[in-house]
C-alpha cells in the first residue's frame, strides 16, 4: 500500500457513502467511518468529532432531496490521513479542501494515548480535546451580545426528562401554549445576516461566530404578558414595536430561537422580538408530519397573535412568516378576520411573507385578507428557492413562494429575490440576503411603498400586472 493510500476499510466505507442516498443508512455508515478514522488517527479525534457534528447539524437542517456531501467527506478523510501518515507539510497554508496540520509542539504523548469514547451517543465533552494554542478571539462571552427573544409554543416540554426545552411533539390540548424568554449569545464577530460560519472558515479565522442559545426561561401566562408590557413601556412611545417570527418546516425549537434572535438583532427591532414555534420535527425527512402539525397549530398561532394585538401596548405589531409557517399564518388571519367584531384591535403593521410553501391558487384566494389587516404586506419570492421548488414537484402545483409563475395579489407587494449567494437551497434568503434584510429594515422604520425603496425596480407581466425585483 502506497504511503498516502487510504486503508481498504476506509476506502470501502467512502465508496459505500458515495452510493448511499438514504439519510438513515448514510448516517450509520458515516458514523462507522468517523470512528474508524479516530482509531487510526487518534491525534485528530477532536477535529474529526467537530467535522462529524458540523455535518450532522447541516444535514438535520437541510431540505428533502439534498445530496449528502460525499466528496467533502472524502476530501476531509484524505487530508487527515495524509497529515497523519506523512506529518505536517512544510508549507504554512493548508491544501484546498484539507484541514491545516497541528503545530509540532501540540503533538504530546498524551494525545497518542487518547481514550476513545464508547459510543457517539455520549456528549461532545466526553471526547478528550486536543490542546490548542491560545488565539485572540473576538467571540468571547464577555464581548458577546446577549439578545432576548420572547416565545410562545405548542410544543411539549422536555422538562420531564430533566432537560429544559421543547420537543417536536404536540401538546394534547391544541389550545395549550407555553410562554417564556430565550437568551441567545451573539458573538462580536457576528456577520450581518448569518447564523455563523462553517467549520473551515471558523478554523481559518480562529474564532467561533456561531449564534448559540444560552438560556430558556419558561413563564406563566400572566407573568409573560406583564413582562412584555413592562419592557415596551420602558421604550420611547415612538419605538413601541414588536416583531413576531413564525418559522417553517424542518426547524426545531432551538433553531427557531436562534433565527429569531438573528433577525431581531440584524433588523435592530425596537421594542420586542418574539417567535411562535409550532412543533416541527426539525428533520428533513418529516415533511408530511410537519404539514399535518402546522394545520393542527392554526388555532394556537391565531391565539398568540391576538393576545399580542390585544394585551401588548405596541404601536405597531409586525409579523414574519417563513416557508410552511405561512400556512399557519394564513389560516390564523382567516380566523381573526372572521371574528373581526371581537378582535377590533387585531391590526398589524408590516407583514412579511417569505418564501411561502402554500399552493399558489389557494394563496391568491385567501391572501386578499392581508391588506385588510395590515398597513402593508410584502411577499418575497424567488426563482432560486430550490426547497419550495421541491415542494411544487411534490404537490404537482405551483407554490406562492417560487417563480415562475410570479404570484401577484391585489394589495400585496410582490418582490422577486434573484439568485443571491444562498444556503439551505436558497430557502433562508429572507434572513441571509443582505438586500432583503435592508428592505425589511426600511419597511419597519418607514413603511414606504416599493416605488420609494431604492433597491427595487418595477417589473411588469404580459397582462400588465406589476411586481418588483431587487436591482441586479
Amino acid at each position: 500500500m502506497a504511503e498516502n493510500q487510504l486503508p481498504d476499510q476506509i476506502e470501502q466505507l467512502l465508496k459505500q457513502l458515495s452510493k448511499e442516498r438514504s439519510l438513515v443508512v448514510f448516517r450509520a455508515v458515516f458514523d462507522e467511518l468517523m470512528l474508524t478514522l479516530i482509531r487510526l488517527c487518534p491525534i485528530f479525534a477532536s477535529r474529526i468529532q467537530d467535522f462529524r457534528l458540523d455535518l450532522f447539524h447541516r444535514l438535520d437542517r437541510s431540505d428533502p432531496g439534498v445530496t449528502p456531501p460525499d466528496m467533502e467527506i472524502r476530501s476531509f478523510v484524505e487530508g487527515i490521513w495524509r497529515i497523519s501518515v506523512a506529518g505536517p507539510p512544510v508549507a504554512s497554508s493548508p491544501v484546498s479542501g484539507q484541514p491545516p496540520p497541528p503545530p509540532d509542539n501540540e503533538k504530546t504523548e498524551s494525545l497518542w494515548s487518547l481514550t476513545l469514547p464508547p459510543s457517539w451517543s455520549e456528549t461532545r465533552a466526553s471526547v478528550p480535546r486536543r490542546p490548542r494554542r491560545a488565539k485572540p478571539s473576538t467571540s468571547s462571552t464577555k464581548d458577546a451580545h446577549l439578545f432576548t427573544v420572547w416565545y410562545g409554543t405548542n410544543r411539549r416540554p422536555l422538562e420531564a426528562s430533566g432537560v429544559k426545552g421543547y420537543s417536536g411533539d404536540r401538546e394534547d390540548d391544541p389550545q395549550t401554549i407555553h410562554y417564556g424568554t430565550c437568551v441567545v449569545n451573539i458573538p462580536q464577530s457576528h456577520r450581518f445576516g448569518e447564523l455563523g460560519s462553517r467549520w473551515l472558515k471558523r478554523w481559518v479565522r480562529g474564532d467561533d461566530d456561531r449564534l448559540t442559545l444560552r438560556t430558556i426561561l419558561p413563564l406563566g401566562d400572566s407573568s409573560f404578558w406583564a413582562k412584555v408590557k413592562g419592557e415596551l413601556d420602558r421604550q420611547d412611545p415612538t419605538e413601541r414595536q414588536a416583531l413576531i417570527y413564525i418559522h417553517g418546516y424542518n426547524v426545531d425549537f432551538q433553531a427557531a430561537a436562534i433565527r429569531a434572535a438573528q433577525i431581531g438583532f440584524d433588523l435592530k427591532v425596537p421594542g420586542a422580538m418574539a417567535f411562535f414555534s409550532w412543533p416541527s420535527r426539525g428533520l428533513p425527512d418529516q415533511y408530511m408530519a410537519d404539514e399535518a402539525t402546522i394545520e393542527a397549530s392554526e388555532s394556537a398561532i391565531s391565539s398568540f397573535l391576538i393576545h399580542w394585538a390585544k394585551m401588548v401596548d405596541a404601536e405597531r405589531l409586525h409579523v414574519i412568516a417563513h416557508s410552511m409557517g405561512n400556512r399557519g399564518l394564513l389560516r390564523a388571519m382567516q380566523r381573526i378576520q372572521a371574528n373581526a367584531a371581537r378582535y377590533t384591535r387585531a391590526r398589524f403593521g408590516q407583514i412579511f411573507l417569505a418564501a411561502p410553501d402554500v399552493d399558489a391558487n389557494l394563496f391568491c384566494d385567501l391572501a386578499t385578507l392581508y391588506p385588510q389587516l395590515s398597513a402593508r404586506t410584502t411577499l418575497y419570492v424567488s426563482p432560486a428557492d430550490r426547497a419550495v421548488e421541491l415542494s411544487r414537484w411534490l404537490h404537482g402545483a405551483a407554490r406562492a413562494g417560487f417563480t415562475p409563475p410570479v404570484t401577484i395579489v391585489k394589495g400585496i407587494d410582490t418582490v422577486d429575490v434573484p439568485g443571491f449567494d444562498l444556503t439551505s437551497l436558497g430557502h433562508s434568503y429572507f434572513a441571509e440576503a443582505e438586500g432583503v434584510l435592508h428592505d425589511m429594515f426600511d419597511l419597519l422604520r418607514h413603511g414606504a411603498p416599493p416605488e420609494e425603496r431604492q433597491r427595487l425596480r418595477k417589473m411588469r407581466l404580459i397582462d400588465g400586472r406589476v411586481y418588483w425585483a431587487f436591482q441586479a
